[in-house]
């Protein structure tokens, strides 16, 4: 199933949890009226109807919200779909990511982390299950063969791109939605951006 949430309550009224509800259970549930009339009678689609609608030329990220038993599935369903030079793979979890790519050796792998400063200036990334100084958590996620790191924006920096980059990283920052920030991250030199004004930020790239 693809879903954002872990539950069902914020968008189908009503609180089920997605890792220990039958599919067609799921399935039976508006999902779209809580956004608008328009999407009234939405329903929680399966990740192999996303991937048929990847255009020619477009990518598909995949996030990863469970741990490491989704992944023989996963591989038969992008396998199945025969869009896998199509796909990325994200998620918070270090060592789920670092087994996606033992899984997935030629799909690009990006762990999405925190970066945080502590009092004594140790600037550290970190997941729900990894927590390091920058400096390692580069290395270490270089030597599991993870291509990026998809960090929230607040302390990204030129230094820390630059560092990225060292150990051949890319550096993707979420969710950044203030023109300030648009304009910060693109000095800093980042490979992307998430975004939730996509408008906002292609303006202001391009000057339209």
């Amino acid at each position: 199933m693809v879903m954002h949430d872990p539950d069902t309550k914020r968008t189908a009224g009503m609180k089920l949890v997605i890792r220990e509800t039958a599919s067609d259970e799921l399935r039976r549930l508006d999902v779209g009226k809580w956004k608008s009339k328009e999407y009234a009678g939405e329903r929680m689609p399966f990740l192999e109807e996303i991937l048929e609608t990847i255009p020619d030329g477009g990518k598909l990220y995949i996030e990863i919200k469970c741990g490491t038993e989704i992944l023989p599935y996963l591989e038969e369903i992008i396998n199945r779909s025969g869009k896998r030079n199509q796909v990325s793979i994200i998620g918070f979890g270090f060592n789920v990511m670092a087994a996606t790519r033992r899984i997935f050796p030629d799909i690009p792998i990006c762990w999405l982390c925190e970066s945080e400063k502590r009092k004594d200036d140790r600037r550290i990334l970190k997941s729900y299950d990894y927590e390091k100084k920058v400096e390692d958590a580069f290395e270490d996620a270089a030597g599991n063969g993870i291509c990026c790191i998809d960090v929230r924006h607040t302390h990204v920096d030129r230094a820390f791109v630059e560092a990225a980059k060292n150990h051949n990283l890319d550096v993707v920052a979420w969710t950044v939605n203030k023109p300030k920030d648009f304009r910060r991250l693109i000095e800093a030199g980042v490979d992307g951006i998430t975004t939730d004004k996509p408008g906002e930020m292609k303006r202001l790239l391009t000057g339209g």
